[in-house]
């Protein structure tokens, strides 16, 4: 038995230096991958660059730590930036082609997935916590006897007042208020950007809004999937009761005034205009707000990869996700 022991333990040793030894020569193997990513060639540079992605994202780390070197090029850094950006855009590129064939293509996890662009090691569980913090307090401020009406005026007291959440001021700090997560820390955001997280909130809570897109502008629509009789006299021909305006602190509107509105900008009516989009929609026109506000080229060429990785939807229907 003491043999078997000594043999067990002898066999675990040697396990740990094998482990040790691998480990070291593939720290060894991709330190000198790195090394060779300012080589001159293109066609050598091209091999390296496919076998480093091939490794994924565990890779970062060491591209990150050869940057800091002073013995690093201008040419040598620019490559390792790109790619790092394209091991983080291919990460996020995967989570968006599962969540386009996901069943319910919950816009939540869309919006998590994008804040992963500007914030690519952000703790998911902080957003989360943060949102279901928000969605507690409106809840205990609602109750089952409320007209539609008398729910949203809560949720904007709640949203607006009480938590904080304003629109940002034109062209000033916008790209600070795009992502999920600086909206919730900063409780500024484009009317993008706060239509989703309202939205996403109102329906986790049971209460049937959703965004609605216009020419440079996003407002949320309350949809009348109950048709309870004493709402009927205010159903219009969209199956919208009404229209609210995050910009304007959730400020009732009817179809008349996206009419105005319309005229106001020289757009031609169409029904899309009246009625929530898919989801699909929501988050092209997120990457497209993204893109607006980024001077990166190359960030730009892979958000509009990502944008046409998303099969525009058939329709403009909610029903079609």
């Amino acid at each position: 038995m003491i043999l078997n022991n000594l043999l067990r333990e002898s066999y675990h040793i040697d396990l740990m230096k094998l482990n040790f030894t691998a480990m070291l020569f593939n720290t060894k193997g991709i330190d000198s991958l790195i090394k060779l990513l300012d080589d001159p060639d293109p066609s050598i540079y091209k091999q390296i660059k496919a076998e480093l992605i091939s490794k994924g994202l565990g890779i970062i780390p060491y591209l990150e730590s050869h940057q800091l070197l002073p013995q690093s090029s201008g040419t040598f850094n620019i490559r390792v930036e790109k790619l790092i950006d394209e091991l983080r855009f291919g990460s996020i590129y995967d989570a968006l082609q599962e969540w386009s064939v996901s069943e319910d293509k919950n816009l939540l996890s869309a919006f998590v997935i994008l804040s992963r662009i500007q914030y690519p090691e952000d703790n998911e569980t902080f957003l989360l916590d943060e949102i279901n913090r928000i969605k507690q307090k409106i809840w205990l401020e609602l109750n089952p006897r409320m007209t539609s009406f008398e729910q949203i005026k809560v949720f904007n007291r709640v949203f607006f007042e009480i938590m904080g959440f304003k629109h940002c001021e034109e062209n000033y700090g916008k790209m600070n208020s795009i992502y999920l997560r600086d909206i919730l820390e900063s409780r500024t955001g484009t009317s993008l950007g706060l239509s989703i997280l309202y939205s996403t909130i109102a329906q986790f809570l049971h209460i049937p809004v959703y965004c609605l897109l216009l020419p440079n502008l996003t407002i949320l629509a309350y949809l009348d999937n109950l048709n309870l009789p004493f709402r009927r006299f205010i159903k219009n021909k969209y199956g919208v009761l009404f229209y609210f305006n995050p910009v304007k602190e959730g400020s009732f509107h009817d179809h008349k005034a996206i009419e105005d509105f319309l005229q106001k900008t020289e757009t031609a009516f169409d029904r899309s205009f009246f009625e929530p989009c898919s989801n699909t929609k929501i988050v092209q026109s997120l990457i497209d707000e993204i893109i607006l506000n980024t001077t990166n080229i190359q960030k730009i060429k892979l958000l509009r990869l990502l944008k046409e990785s998303l099969n525009q939807s058939s329709n403009n229907s909610i029903a079609n996700r």
